[in-house]
């Protein structure tokens, strides 16, 4: 056992493990534990033949863990949805099991003991740190209860995958400035780098972290359905081969689009088995979700956003999950046939590209959308802001601090599942053109002129073939909404207020008015109602 390491980490899956092995590998002391001695003994024996590993030494438990540690505690462990036991009042999620309630530990022997909660543990210098998926508000209501009690915590998003973590990962920590700073040194070290770009940077107060991780995986997942999209659409569609579809996406991979997800994709249809077969062809279309795609629109929808792109993922994942159903219906509602030889390869492609790059850049403009809705109305902050300024550990300018979205393009451009060369272009716009709404942008309305006709195209033929094409038609959607300078909204307000009396604003006044809309239906006399 190492004494006095530099850092803990609480939770040995393959995140755990991919990032005590990065951070041994520059040169510091990593003490794991996991809830399970044996597995955490099994995953240390498979990476001693690297030599990081020299610096990683097994803990037998959460308690032992800190007893040995000098700085920051990293856990990752589940989060789960931020809810109550209605019965004692405390929160369901693990990670509130191991630091204020006390949770379980598994010996060698298969026997299992109780582990005091971490708040009974730690120490004034030490900082935990949540590194899971954790939902913002229940991040700040943590940052709060554990503010109270002298404790340093950060709430943490990290992205990358396995691979990010042991390579270098995008991390977006929230909560005190003090704390960031006080970690900063070393979470900087393990962070991806790019050109002189680190991507590591203090988000903000409270679950300022979690919660730009948790629109970054919004963002994940509507270019994550576009992309597979357009591959159904020219697979399904247009019977392109996997050789034929592997050259496309390589081809879609370049300039301001050059991107991880597409890189991945060209890769994935171009990898077979040893018998030569094509591993994707083998694979069910049934999607799995942990959680966060919904988290997205969930926010969204209380802050009054539109994201009809990260929406329409999330449904395609659940629809895909209906397999059984799927293949019943589609035996009694056909699809049409459409002839595919009046429109060229050639041309599909250039159709399917462009409504690929107009679908992929809407879904990082609804994320940013979301985010400036949190930062101007601190979201974020609201659980615990009345009680975080008597707080030692925050000054309260720091709570009027707002989402920095250069800072979190910056922080994106490496290491994270969205890393793109757009992101060099969003932190243009935020920098030189600060508009409040990025349709605004004249660098990203020219995109948007130049995709227009093909991406239309795209979903004009989607339509006529039966195939589903939610993200780029919903895309499609978001713009014609944003440029309309009318919408059928007045006749949704008649109806509010039809049957229920809601009362519409004119377009001649600034009144609020109700309109009797005769006997048969309205109950309430005319009446208008002065705004001055």
């Amino acid at each position: 056992m190492a004494r006095h390491a530099d850092i803990g980490i609480y939770g040995i899956g393959v995140m755990g493990l991919a990032l005590a092995r990065n951070i041994a590998g520059k040169g510091y002391k990593v003490v794991v534990a996991n809830r399970t001695v044996i597995e955490a003994k099994k995953a240390l024996e498979e990476i001693r033949r690297f030599k990081e590993s020299k610096n990683i030494f097994l803990a037998q438990d959460i308690s032992d863990l800190v007893k040995d540690v000098k700085g920051p505690l990293i856990l990752l462990i589940p989060s789960g949805d931020p809810q109550e036991d209605l019965v004692t009042g405390k929160s369901t999620a693990p990670v509130d099991d191991v630091i204020f309630n006390g949770s379980e530990s598994i010996k060698e022997n298969g026997k299992t003991f109780r582990v005091k909660p971490l708040i009974k543990l730690v120490g004034k210098n030490h900082i935990i740190i949540d590194a899971g998926n954790s939902h913002p508000y229940a991040s700040a209501i943590r940052d709060l209860r554990l503010s109270k009690l002298g404790i340093q915590f950060l709430g943490m998003g990290v992205s990358g995958g396995e691979m990010g973590a042991l390579k270098g990962p995008a991390l977006m920590p929230g909560g005190a400035y003090s704390t960031y700073k006080s970690a900063e040194k070393l979470l900087k070290s393990a962070a991806a780098k790019k050109g002189k770009t680190v991507c590591c940077d203090w988000m903000g107060p409270g679950g300022a972290g979690h919660f730009v991780k948790i629109i970054h995986n919004g963002i994940e997942y509507g270019i994550m359905q576009a992309i597979a999209e357009c591959y159904f659409l020219l697979r399904e569609g247009f019977s392109f081969s996997n050789k034929e579809l592997h050259e496309f996406f390589s081809e879609c991979n370049k300039g301001s689009f050059k991107s991880y997800l597409l890189e991945i994709t060209a890769h994935i249809l171009n990898t077979h088995n040893d018998n030569e077969e094509y591993i994707l062809d083998q694979i069910l279309d049934s999607a799995g979700a942990k959680g966060t795609g919904k988290w997205t629109t969930q926010i969204a929808a209380d802050l009054g956003i539109a994201t009809g792109n990260i929406y329409a993922a999330l449904e395609a994942r659940q629809l895909s999950n209906k397999k059984e159903e799927r293949e019943r219906i589609g035996k009694l509602i056909k699809k049409n046939k459409l002839d595919v030889n009046r429109i060229s390869k050639k041309k599909i492609k250039e159709t399917a590209k462009d409504s690929l790059y107009a679908s992929i850049l809407t879904s990082y403009i609804q994320g940013f959308h979301i985010l400036r809705a949190a930062s101007d109305e601190l979201t974020y902050t609201a659980p615990h802001r009345a009680f975080a300024e008597k707080l030692s550990h925050y000054k309260k300018e720091e709570l009027n601090t707002k989402l920095n979205f250069a800072k979190i393009a910056n922080v994106w451009k490496s290491g994270c599942i969205i890393r793109s060369n757009l992101l060099e272009l969003f932190e243009k716009v935020f920098k030189e053109e600060k508009v409040d709404n990025l349709f605004l942008s004249k660098r990203i309305t020219a995109l948007f002129k130049k995709f227009y006709k093909n991406w239309k195209e795209a979903v004009k033929i989607s339509i006529s073939m039966d195939l589903p094409y939610s993200v780029s038609t919903s895309s499609l959607n978001y713009l014609n909404s944003f440029r309309s300078q009318n919408l059928p909204a007045n006749l949704t307000q008649a109806q509010r207020d039809l049957f229920g009396a809601h009362t519409f604003k004119k377009i001649s006044d600034s009144y609020t008015h109700h309109f009797n809309w005769g006997a048969k239906y309205s109950i309430t006399p005319t009446y208008k109602i002065s705004d001055k």
